[in-house]
């Protein structure tokens, strides 16, 4: 475009015969704001105009309008009494730029062979301009003008039913470790302490739970032995029962979930369906097990059309572009202003997004000059802005909640089975 490595500067004006000034000799170039022309200066001081791309394009296009095929996949493209969204709008101005007119044709993303879909579009005319799609080697396509990232999408995980949060406290390494310690304990307690034989071994054990529990236990010995090992005991029974206490504290008072699915090994592992166009796949064409794992567990269909069923299906995901996620995330929020959806990070690729057109089409250098105007310009970046969502944010304090009898059901429910179970064993008793 007249750029060369010794411009320093760009005059633009509407003057159609510009002079340089001397000392400007092979530094500028300018830039007619009404013809669109850009004019170089030789090494005579001359000026000279490049070739005008607009009338490139007149020559080569008869026609006074392009058509473009486009899908509905908000924010790029969708109805709110008119056609809007970011596809629309940059293409708008493209065209205007080119000074032609555009007709929109609406149609499914499709799930299936993309280079069959496009060789059939344009093999019947129903389109000049396929729109925001990544480069197909067998067609013409635009300079990448646009990106995006994609992500895998499931639901968010559950909250841990309240019943559980007294065995969530610890892993079950710890638990037994805790189990097989208390009980080793029991043991070396009763032999050294209370008597050779195991008829007394509940007691043994029901002393150590006692100390877990950190109630009182009289003890006199004069064995230093048999001190040390009480000393042991209330030592670890004590600080197990301070990390379980501070910890269940913590649970109670707070909001927590199952264990979340954070990549595409974790989807594999809880063998989640997957909702993905056959295009997706393409990503993972070097990746055996993956590819193994499609077979069996993907859904075909369109992610943008199908992310309604991932918030209330416990074992489906899907992969999102991360614009398109965080459109729709806010549609997907439950009453205590949770998301019902998660975007699991890194990304799958980086998206370019590039308009695809038939072999030989006479379009492909004016829209590259176009759009490459809108990038430098900074258009494309300006409309981006405006369909940025701001997400929903929880108060983080609703988060912190107070201790109610709803939270001590286990306890309670322990409680009265043991009531119950007492007290027919008494019943029993007394009829003896």
């Amino acid at each position: 475009m007249g750029f060369k490595t010794t411009t320093k500067y760009i005059i633009i004006g509407k003057n159609s015969s510009p002079e340089f000034p001397a000392d400007f000799s092979n530094k500028a170039i300018f830039i007619n704001t009404e013809t669109g022309e850009i004019h170089n200066e030789n090494n005579h001081g001359n000026c000279f105009k490049t070739e005008n791309f607009t009338n490139i394009f007149k020559n080569n296009w008869k026609r006074k309008e392009i058509s473009v095929c486009i899908n509905k996949s908000p924010p790029y493209t969708f109805e709110n009494g008119t056609k809007e969204g970011i596809d629309i709008e940059i293409l708008k101005i493209t065209c205007d730029l080119l000074k032609i007119d555009v007709k929109f044709l609406y149609f499914s993303y499709p799930v299936g062979n993309l280079d069959a879909y496009f060789t059939n579009v344009f093999a019947k005319n129903i389109c000049d301009v396929y729109n925001r799609m990544r480069p197909r080697p067998l067609f013409d396509f635009t300079n990448p003008y646009m990106f995006d990232t994609l992500h895998w999408v499931t639901k968010t995980p559950e909250q841990i039913p309240r019943w559980k949060y007294a065995f969530k406290i610890f892993t079950l390494d710890i638990w037994l470790s805790c189990i097989f310690s208390t009980t080793a304990i029991s043991l070396v307690w009763h032999l050294t302490t209370l008597n050779k034989t195991f008829i007394h071994l509940p007691q043994g054990f029901l002393i150590t739970l006692k100390l877990f529990l950190e109630q009182s236990y009289s003890w006199k010995t004069s064995s230093v032995s048999r001190t040390i090992m009480f000393i042991n005991v209330l030592f670890t029974s004590f600080m197990i029962n301070a990390f379980y206490k501070s910890r269940f504290t913590y649970l109670l008072s707070g909001f927590n979930v199952n264990k979340p699915i954070d990549s595409f090994e974790a989807i594999m592992a809880n063998k989640m369906f997957v909702i993905l166009p056959y295009s997706i796949r393409v990503f993972f064409e070097h990746d055996p097990k993956a590819n193994e794992y499609f077979k069996k567990y993907q859904i075909v269909g369109n992610p943008s059309l199908e992310m309604h069923k991932v918030p209330y299906k416990k074992n489906t995901a899907t992969a999102l572009p991360e614009r398109i996620f965080y459109w729709r995330t806010n549609r997907y929020i439950n009453e205590d202003m949770r998301p019902l959806l998660q975007i699991i990070n890194p990304s799958i690729v980086l998206l370019m997004y590039c308009m695809i057109l038939p072999k030989g089409s006479p379009l492909v250098e004016p829209l590259n000059v176009k759009l490459g105007h809108l990038q430098d310009h900074g258009h494309i970046s300006y409309i981006l802005s405006k369909y940025k969502v701001l997400i929903a944010e929880r108060d983080p304090t609703l988060d912190v909640k107070k201790l109610t009898i709803d939270h001590m059901q286990l306890p309670l429910a322990l409680w009265i089975i043991g009531i119950i179970v007492a007290s027919i064993i008494f019943l029993y008793e007394s009829k003896l």
